[in-house]
C-alpha cells in the first residue's frame, strides 16, 4: 500500500492534493487486508456478501454495499445506513451512520448528521460525531477540525489536544507541525510546543529531519529544532529525506543533498523523485526519465516516458503507450511490450497484451506529480474497487511473473492485483476471483462492468 502523507490542512492547496492524487494512483493494489482476514466481497443478485479463500460463501449476501476488511472489520451498508461487521458476519458497529471510513490503529471515522466522530473495534462510539472534519489515527492521534480550528483526538477517543491551531498536520516521528499566528512550529504528543512557531512553512519529520521555510528558502531542522541544513535552497514544499538524501532545486534544476546539507548529486535534472531501493527516478531535459544511484550515476539511461515506484522489487516503465518493468540496477527485467500493466503484487503483475490503453487527453510529459500519467483513463473493479486502466482491443489481460514469463495467458477482460492469493477478474459474462493458476474459484454470471 502506498504511504499516507500529511497535508497541513485540507486548505493547503493544489500541491498537496496533487501529491495525494498521485499516491492514490500508485496505490493500485487492493487496499484492504483480505489476505489476513481471508475474506473477499462478492455480489449475488444485487446484494453483497463475502467468500473465503476457497470460494465458499461464508457471510450471506444481504448488504447494499460491502467493503474490504481492515483490521478484521469491514464497512457495510444496509437500508441506507453504514456500520461494520466482523469476519463472522456479526454486526460490531451498528449500522447507523451516513458515512464510515476503514479502521486504522483500532479506530474508524464515522459520520452522522454531517459531523465526524470515532468508533473503536469493540463497537463503542468513543467520540460522538461533533467534528467538521477528521483524519485517521496516525501514531495514536487523529487530526480533527472543529469551528475552523485544528486539534487531536487520542487512541482512546478523547480530545488529547484541544482544537486551537489555525492549521495543523499529522504526527510523524512523535511531532506534528502546527500553525499559530501565521507561523509554523511543532508540538509533541502531550500538546506541548516542542519547537516554537518561527517558520513560514514546516513539513513532516522523515529520518529525523523536517523541511522548513524561511524567506522563501528551504532548509531542515532536527527534532530539537536545531537548523541542520540552512534555509538556502529553492524547490517546492513536501520534500523529505529518503535513504539519507533529499531533493533540492537550484534555479530550475533538481539535485540532492545529504543530511549535512552537502550536495550529493548536483542539480542537473529537470525533475526528480525520492530514493527507493538505492535509486531515484529523474527526468532529463528531453523529458525522458531514467534512474540514478546515490552518487548521481545513471543506472538506467533516460529513455522512458515514465517510471513508477518499485513494488516487489520492480518498477513499471512506459515508452509512449507501452509498458514494461525495470529492476533497481537499471536492468529492463520485462520488455516494454504491454499496452497496460499493474504493479507487481505477490510475485505477479496483470498486463494487457495488444490493443491500447485509453487516454483522456494529450499528455504533458513535464507534469510534476504524475510519473505514470493520470491522464490515462482508469476504472474501478466492481468488488475490490481497485483502479485498473481502461483498455480496448488486443488479446486482453493476463499475468506475468518477475522474469516476464506469462503465467496466466491473456484473455481476461478485466484483471486486478493478487491479494492473499486471489485477484478479481472478468471474462465475458464471468466475473469473480481467480487463483494463481487463472482458475475462477468463485464467479457470478451477472453483468460485470468496471465503473468509471
Amino acid at each position: 500500500m502506498a504511504p499516507r502523507f500529511c497535508n497541513a490542512s485540507r486548505k493547503t492547496g493544489s500541491l498537496t492534493l496533487a501529491l495525494l492524487a498521485l499516491l492514490a494512483l500508485f496505490g493500485t493494489a487492493y487496499g484492504g487486508d483480505e489476505g489476513r482476514s481471508g475474506l473477499w466481497p462478492v455480489r449475488v443478485h444485487g446484494v453483497f456478501g463475502y467468500i473465503d479463500r476457497n470460494g465458499k460463501v461464508v457471510i450471506r449476501p444481504r448488504f447494499e454495499e460491502a467493503g474490504p476488511f481492515h483490521e478484521n472489520l469491514a464497512a457495510v451498508r444496509l437500508n441506507g445506513k453504514r456500520g461494520f461487521i466482523d469476519t463472522n458476519g456479526r454486526t460490531v458497529v451498528p449500522l447507523q451512520f451516513e458515512a464510515v471510513e476503514p479502521f486504522f490503529e483500532g479506530m474508524a471515522r464515522v459520520k452522522r448528521a454531517g459531523k465526524w466522530g470515532f468508533v473503536d473495534n469493540k463497537g463503542r462510539l468513543v467520540t460522538p460525531p461533533r467534528f467538521d472534519w477528521a483524519m485517521d489515527l496516525r501514531e495514536g492521534f487523529a487530526l480533527v477540525e472543529q469551528g475552523g480550528k485544528y486539534g487531536y483526538v487520542g487512541c482512546d477517543g478523547q480530545i488529547s489536544v484541544a482544537p486551537r491551531f489555525a492549521e495543523a498536520g499529522e504526527f510523524w516521528e512523535g511531532l506534528a507541525h502546527v500553525q499559530i499566528g501565521g507561523l509554523w512550529g511543532f508540538i509533541d504528543r502531550t500538546g506541548k510546543m516542542a519547537i516554537e512557531p518561527q517558520f513560514t512553512y514546516a513539513g513532516n519529520f522523515h529520518e529525523g529531519l523536517a523541511q522548513v521555510e524561511k524567506n522563501d528558502k528551504h532548509g531542515y531542522i532536527d527534532r530539537a529544532g536545531q537548523m541542520i541544513v540552512p534555509p538556502i535552497f529553492e524547490g517546492h514544499r513536501l520534500e523529505w529525506f529518503s535513504e539519507g538524501l533529499a531533493m533540492i532545486a537550484v534555479g530550475n534544476k533538481y539535485g540532492y543533498i545529504d543530511k549535512a546539507g552537502r550536495i550529493a548529486v548536483p542539480p542537473r535534472y529537470w525533475l526528480a523523485w525520492h530514493f527507493q531501493e538505492g535509486v531515484a527516478r529523474v527526468q532529463m531535459d528531453d523529458a525522458k526519465w531514467g534512474l540514478i544511484n546515490r552518487i548521481g550515476e545513471m543506472v538506467s539511461e533516460g529513455r522512458f516516458d515514465n517510471i513508477d515506484d518499485f513494488r516487489d522489487g520492480l518498477a513499471r516503465v512506459r515508452i509512449f503507450r507501452s509498458y514494461g518493468f525495470v529492476d533497481p540496477k537499471g536492468k529492463l527485467q520485462v520488455p516494454v511490450e504491454f499496452s497496460a500493466a499493474l504493479p507487481f503484487s505477490e510475485g505477479l503483475a496483470a498486463v494487457h497484451v495488444g490493443g491500447s490503453h485509453r487516454q483522456l487527453a494529450i499528455e504533458d510529459p513535464r507534469r510534476r506529480f504524475d510519473p505514470m500519467s493520470p491522464l490515462f483513463l482508469y476504472s474501478n473493479l466492481p468488488f475490490s474497487r481497485e483502479k485498473v486502466p481502461r483498455t480496448s482491443g488486443g488479446k486482453g489481460w493476463g499475468y506475468i511473473d518477475r522474469q516476464g514469463t506469462m503465467m496466466i495467458p491473456p484473455g481476461l477482460d478485466f484483471a486486478g492485483s493478487f491479494v492473499g492469493g486471489l485477484a478479481e477478474a472478468s471474462k465475458g459474462n464471468r466475473h469473480g476471483y481467480i487463483d494463481r493458476s487463472g482458475r475462477f474459484i468463485w464467479e457470478t454470471r451477472e453483468a460485470a462492468k468496471a465503473t468509471p
